[in-house]
């Protein structure tokens, strides 16, 4: 009987690694989709704040557009920097004095779980918040207030 090499077993390692790579791809996936429909009900919610579904000019539901696409991406921008920026640490200090101050009135001295800002740094970032999808998305949308923009010194 000749041996077939489609019909070789493939090690356990590549197995696990494939089934690692399948789930940090859904976990991505996931961040991107509730992110964009988070940020879609609160894009309907600028455009009702700035008043588009009142407006029959062009020039006003082009400029509606546009504010209300920017405010959207300057937020959702804004927050993936922010958390980059917590992520490199910057926030540290000011967490853990009002961790320590709460819990030094309310939790007794030797039921504390973090008794030092090493040991507090140390367990905190252990692994990073992802923050990508959020600027990605952000941007997207700055694109389209741009266009909007565009579009709206056409009209104008």
């Amino acid at each position: 009987m000749p041996f077939d090499e489609s019909k070789q077993l493939i090690p356990k390692d590549d197995v696990d690694k494939e089934r690692e790579r399948q789930a940090l791809k859904r976990y991505k996936l996931k961040n991107y989709l509730i992110t964009a429909a988070i940020s879609v009900i609160f894009l309907f919610l600028c455009m009702f704040a700035v008043g588009l579904f009142k407006s029959t000019e062009t020039a006003d539901i082009l400029m509606a557009l546009c504010d209300s696409f920017f405010i959207v991406a300057v937020i959702i921008t804004g927050l993936g920097l922010l958390i980059f920026t917590g992520n490199k640490g910057t926030f540290d200090m000011i967490v853990y004095g009002i961790k320590f101050t709460v819990s030094s009135i309310f939790v007794a001295p030797e039921k504390r779980k973090i008794r030092n800002f090493a040991e507090y740094k140390e367990k905190k970032h252990v692994e990073d918040v992802p923050f990508m999808h959020m600027i990605f998305i952000g941007l997207g949308y700055l694109v389209v207030s741009l266009a909007f923009l565009i579009a709206y010194y056409c009209v104008v």
